[in-house]
């Protein structure tokens, strides 16, 4: 498993405003080819009404190829970040924290 990402995004409002489903849908494109040449897997795109944010998980080949990515899609100016964080598989840390009480 490489590195897993929950990212929580909001949009720039200038840079979506009167677009046609076209414009729309190729800044999205964009942004999805971004994560993708950095070898992101996006596993779950989910948008909030409450708050009008996306929340993202993203699997990445290792962490500077995430952080490439973040920066690449800053460079897009069409999304900002509310947080980033790195996310562990639960069975993995399961089997860590199993090991160390074992000693």
């Amino acid at each position: 498993m490489g590195h897993m990402q929950l990212s929580h995004t909001k949009t720039v409002p200038d840079a979506w405003r009167d677009l046609s489903d076209a414009e729309n849908d190729a800044q999205t494109t964009a942004i999805y080819d971004v994560i993708g040449a950095h070898g992101g897997d996006v596993k779950v795109a989910a948008f909030s009404p409450g708050d009008a944010t996306v929340f993202s998980v993203i699997e990445y080949p290792d962490r500077a190829s995430a952080q490439r990515s973040v920066a690449g899609v800053l460079a897009l100016g069409t999304l900002e970040y509310v947080s980033v964080q790195e996310l562990w598989d639960i069975v993995d840390w399961a089997q860590v924290v199993r090991a160390a009480a074992h000693g």
